[in-house]
């Protein structure tokens, strides 16, 4: 006999019917299984103590299973699961967990499913925030490439390299008004001779008097003075925005040395960075009350925090690049026998044409010629361009969009691996590239379909578009149409070399690059006021002029502009490369082949596209870590359904010497022996017998 606080479901009612109860279930007031089968008392299991006397009636046994139906054959399997589930308490907020029950039961007719069945409520306990729906915004491929086998004098290198990519927004509102006042008069004066020269035509004795000539002489002149004020008032509000993604070198010392002759090295993690657009979770661990058991792990997305920046560290797949290896080398030995181990047999074969962990020449020198070539592009682009279109009006305006639009759209850089590159010449590369085309082209399209809606929802979740629509909608149309010519002719990708040396030298060429637009939107008017008095006074031929004016002006502009500033810039930082151990004072090498003596290598920054998406779950993450089930890793398995143009950041090494020759030709022969410096002892001995000497000379008799 069971006592609810709560009604139940009929499929419930039919489910808890077939099993025993816990007496722990929620609702449950009270609960008489009837098992003591001797006694007086009927026992309530809920704990209440809400037990019952028996009166007279008798214990009888029965040995039909609980809830059987008439007609059901006995026997019948039953499966049962239990699972927890968080939610919202009846009539608040409050999250609780409860222990549900699921039930499968064979019938005559099959199986029946009674699911979702409370069993008790669970211990709740919040232990932090997880990423939900994340969104691949760019990543970092690892800090910059050092040398493992230098990196054994100290116990810890951390953050003896890294790399920094800054990006900086500004904006800056500025309103401009400007007024003038003028007050002026002009007085002509004219002082001389005026006279007039007449004739008189009588053609039978009737005729008229004209002029035959006027004449005009003396003295003119002019005096003008004018007084005015000007009032301009300027306001600007500005503001800045500056992201920095940076990752540092980060390992521990390994316990025991790998490589002998180098000692106990540091190994660096082979850990990137990547940053995405995430939604937030709450993850909670549900366990029971009476034992404290863990029962399970539940995230639960919150969804009244909209999605924001986050940050996800990921392994990066060690046959593709290994963080402590240059060139798939530690010395003169493999670095990995599991990935690396064929690269001395191969680099005999090949040498550097061999790619291995950063070591790939083809495609560093390959990426800085797309670089060069698009910033060509660029230069022509603005050459080009024809800026002396002379009409005006709506037609003028589409031939400005022609002249924008000119020339071919530039195209994103991208890695082209040269484990990808079939070898040219052969059918097979031939058929393979034209299927690669096709299919680049078809999944480009997909790409881009996807890749829009994103973009769409990010910029919703980071922007009011009410209010981005009220900033531009003051701008004309062909305002905003200049606009691409920053997309045209702005640069947008980054190299940078970089030249260490143990002897203390570094070689560093940075690249830096800002885009800038400028809207201008305003009005002007002006007001013109001329009155004055001409008088003339002539007596005869002799006579005055004189003419006074007076002026009055006003004039006044009002203008307000904006100014959009986005700056890009990549550093890396070698300061901390171990160079001890390298080389003697006389710069012989004290492990002659094992250590490096100098290395160049390449940094890159590639613009969003969605090529780096697609490149970062072909091989740039550890499949194997990707699989796994950490936080981190769920959260980029989670990004792979939503397709984006991902920036990229990553490294290549173009040149590695470790220094092996220095002493080589030099004479080995031992010299000889120096004689030893007499000692104190000898020294005394000495003295002692040349005294003895003295005295004996001394002493010995005189000749006569």
């Amino acid at each position: 006999m069971r006592l609810w606080s709560l009604a139940l479901k009929d499929d419930e009612i039919a489910a808890n019917s077939r099993t025993l109860l816990t007496g722990r279930e929620p609702g449950l007031v009270a609960y008489y299984p009837m098992t003591e089968a001797q006694g007086g008392q009927l026992r309530d299991v809920t704990g209440r103590g809400n037990h019952g006397a028996i009166n007279g009636a008798p214990w009888v046994a029965l040995d039909a299973p609980i809830g059987r139906q008439a007609g059901e054959p006995r026997g019948e399997a039953m499966v049962v699961a239990e699972y927890d589930t968080i939610g919202q308490r009846p009539g608040g907020t409050a999250m609780m967990a409860l222990m549900r029950r699921a039930f499968a039961v064979e019938t005559a007719r099959g199986v029946r499913l009674f699911a979702e069945q409370r069993v008790e409520e669970l211990d709740l306990r919040w232990v932090g925030n997880a990423q939900f729906q994340p969104t691949l915004l760019g990543y970092i491929e690892g800090p910059p490439p050092v040398p493992s086998e230098n990196l054994t004098m100290s116990a810890s290198y951390n953050g003896a390299a890294s790399v920094e990519l800054s990006t900086s927004d500004d904006v800056t509102f500025q309103w401009n008004r400007s007024k003038d006042e003028k007050l002026g008069n002009t007085t002509d004066l004219f002082l001389g001779w005026e006279t007039n020269s007449k004739f008189a035509a009588l053609p039978l004795g009737i005729g008229t008097i004209n002029d035959l000539a006027k004449v005009r002489l003396g003295f003119k002149g002019a005096v003008s003075h004018t007084t005015g004020s000007t009032r301009a008032s300027t306001i600007s509000a500005q503001s800045s925005l500056k992201m920095i993604d940076r990752l540092e070198l980060r390992g521990t010392l390994e316990d025991q040395p790998r490589f002998p002759q180098l000692g106990s090295r540091f190994i660096p993690k082979n850990v990137g960075y990547a940053l995405v657009v995430s939604g937030l979770a709450d993850v909670f661990v549900t366990s029971l009350r009476g034992s404290g058991r863990m029962v399970g792990y539940e995230v639960v997305p919150n969804a009244d925090i909209p999605p924001d920046v986050n940050t996800v560290s990921f392994l990066i797949n060690p046959a593709y690049t290994m963080a402590g290896s240059l060139d798939g080398m530690t010395g003169s030995a493999p670095t990995s026998d599991r990935f690396f181990a064929h690269v001395p047999e191969l680099r005999a074969q090949y040498g550097s044409r061999y790619p291995a962990s950063y070591y790939r020449l083809q495609e560093a020198y390959d990426l800085k010629r797309q670089i060069a070539e698009q910033d060509k592009r660029r230069e022509a682009y603005f050459f080009n361009f024809n800026a002396s279109i002379r009409v005006l009006g709506p037609v003028g305006d589409d031939l400005m969009a022609k002249e924008i639009d000119k020339g071919e759209a530039p195209g994103a850089v991208t890695v082209r691996r040269q484990e990808d590159t079939p070898v040219a010449g052969t059918p097979a590369a031939a058929a393979d590239s034209e299927a690669l085309i096709e299919a680049a082209g078809e999944q480009q399209d997909e790409y881009e379909g996807r890749a829009a809606e994103r973009r769409a929802q990010i910029e919703q979740a980071f922007a009011d578009r009410e209010q981005l629509f009220t900033a531009n909608r003051g701008l004309e149309q062909w305002q905003s149409r200049m606009e691409d010519l920053r997309i045209r002719a702005g640069k947008r990708n980054i190299v940078n070399t970089y030249v260490w040396d143990a002897n203390g030298g570094l070689h560093t060429e940075q690249q830096q690059f800002a885009n800038s637009v400028q809207h201008n939107i305003g009005s002007s008017a002006s007001v013109n006021f001329n009155f004055g008095l001409e008088a003339k006074f002539f007596i005869g031929v002799k006579g005055v002029e004189l003419t006074t004016m007076a002026t009055m002006q006003m004039s006044q502009t009002l203008s307000k502009t904006v100014t959009n500033n986005r700056g890009f810039g990549l550093g890396v930082s070698l300061s901390g490369v171990e160079s001890r151990g390298v080389t003697d004072h006389k710069d012989r090498p004290l492990v002659p082949g094992e250590k490096v003596g100098r290395y160049r290598f390449m940094s890159f920054y590639l613009e969003g596209a969605t090529q780096h998406f697609d490149d970062f779950f072909a091989y740039v993450v550890d499949p194997e870590w990707l699989s796994g089930n950490s936080e981190n890793a769920r959260a980029l398995r989670d990004t792979r359904g939503r397709t984006n143009k991902a920036w990229r950041v990553l490294h290549r090494v173009t040149y590695v010497e470790r220094p092996a020759l220095a002493n080589f030709g030099a004479d080995l022969r031992p010299l000889p022996a120096a004689p030893a410096a007499p000692t104190v002892d000898k020294r005394v001995e000495s003295l002692e017998q040349k005294v003895d000497l003295m005295l004996k000379l001394l002493q010995a008799p005189k000749s006569p």
